[in-house]
């Protein structure tokens, strides 16, 4: 794999369990900066791995494939993580954590259903947006033992709620040719 983009979305995936460490390790400041740290250099590879894809001509199924599984990983591994180490420990929160991941599992598997059926679905602006906001989120609430990050994170992890759902909803109306083929 001559590809530096794939070499990206792996370096991705690598990162994840280095933060999962830093998280699990305790909450002192010194630990959540790293992590946060780390996970802000992961989640801004997010763009630089396609962004270097198209630049250079190298877009290739299988860096589609990693730079997808790379996000999801990060995102879903990072957010459970909050769930575990107490940040996000209320009722709605962790109903918003569900929802997150079921809908990042259900569009997984309808562009599998897609996919199967010669249908190519790509990413939009809602989806888009809601990555962002999801990086934004995580981001904030990785420096939670700071009172303003908790809130900024508790207010875009309702956003990212929000827009989770709207994009789910919003791929399959543009895209119901898929799910007559179920």
């Amino acid at each position: 794999m001559k590809n530096l983009a794939n070499y990206i979305s792996l370096t991705r995936i690598a990162l994840v369990p280095v933060i999962i460490v830093l998280m699990m390790l305790d909450s002192s400041t010194e630990v959540m900066v790293t992590a946060f740290c780390i996970f802000v250099i992961a989640a801004l590879s997010n763009f630089l791995d396609g962004y270097i894809a198209r630049k250079t001509n190298t877009v290739s199924t299988i860096g589609k494939f990693l730079d997808l599984i790379a996000d999801k990983i990060l995102q879903t591994a990072v957010i459970i993580m909050l769930v575990a180490n107490g940040t996000l420990i209320g009722n709605i929160e962790v109903t918003c954590v569900i929802v997150i991941i079921l809908r990042e599992l259900f569009i997984s598997a309808f562009r599998q259903i897609a996919s199967a059926n010669n249908v190519v679905i790509a990413a939009d602006i809602f989806g888009k947006v809601k990555t962002v906001s999801n990086f934004i989120c995580l981001s904030a609430l990785i420096l939670a033992t700071w009172q303003p990050f908790l809130i900024i994170g508790q207010i875009f992890l309702y956003i990212t709620t929000a827009l989770s759902i709207i994009s789910a909803v919003n791929y399959v109306i543009k895209n119901k040719q898929v799910m007559k083929n179920l």
